[in-house]
Parts: structure tokens; C-alpha cells; sequence
């Protein structure tokens, strides 16, 4: 599996982009006051989401895995699930052109 990106929570939206534009990151999405994406001057590997909430919950940060090609992940959710691993939902082909299941 390969890291696409990471979301996390955060309460204050503008000085959380801030916070990641002095790091040097590039805002790729920007839909304030709810939701950005930055990624490396590179451009190159993962990515980091903003997305502001009222509150901060445990478990409030989401990590993405790409599985090329597709079909071996099925079959890598399928191991996952024999492992002991609890999804929220099986693969599934969303309207966005992703694949994802949620655990």
C-alpha cells in the first residue's frame, strides 16, 4: 500500500493553513473556512487535508492508502479482515472516482 494522504481535524482553520504554508507546504484545495489540502513544494508523495470541525473527537484524523492495481485490493482487504481488522465498509466504488472502505 502506498500513503495518499492524511486528513486531520483541526478548530481554527486559518492558522492551521498558516501553520502549514510557514512549513513550506502548497495549498492545492483551499475551500475555506472548512477545508484545504497541501502537499510538498515537490509536489511529489502524500498529501495533508484540513478539515475544520467544532470539536476535535478521538479519532478525528483519517489516513488514505492507494493499492494498485485494484483488484489486489480487494484482496488486501480481504487478509486485513481475516486479521481481525473491522471495517465500517467493504471496497466500494465511490462517485468520485476513488475506491475506499472506511474501518
Amino acid at each position: 500500500m502506498i500513503l495518499n494522504q492524511i486528513t486531520i481535524a483541526c478548530t481554527d482553520y486559518a492558522a492551521s493553513v498558516e501553520f502549514y504554508k510557514r512549513l513550506g507546504l502548497i495549498r492545492i484545495v483551499d475551500a475555506p473556512p472548512r477545508y484545504a489540502r497541501v502537499e510538498p513544494v515537490d509536489g511529489a508523495g502524500a498529501t495533508l487535508s484540513l478539515h475544520a470541525v467544532d470539536n476535535i473527537l478521538p479519532g478525528g484524523t483519517v489516513t488514505y492508502f492507494d493499492h494498485d492495481p485494484p483488484k489486489s485490493w480487494i484482496t488486501a482487504f480481504e487478509q486485513l479482515s481475516a486479521q481481525g481488522f473491522q471495517f465500517e465498509s467493504a471496497p466500494t466504488d465511490q462517485s468520485w472516482g476513488w475506491r475506499d472502505s472506511r474501518e
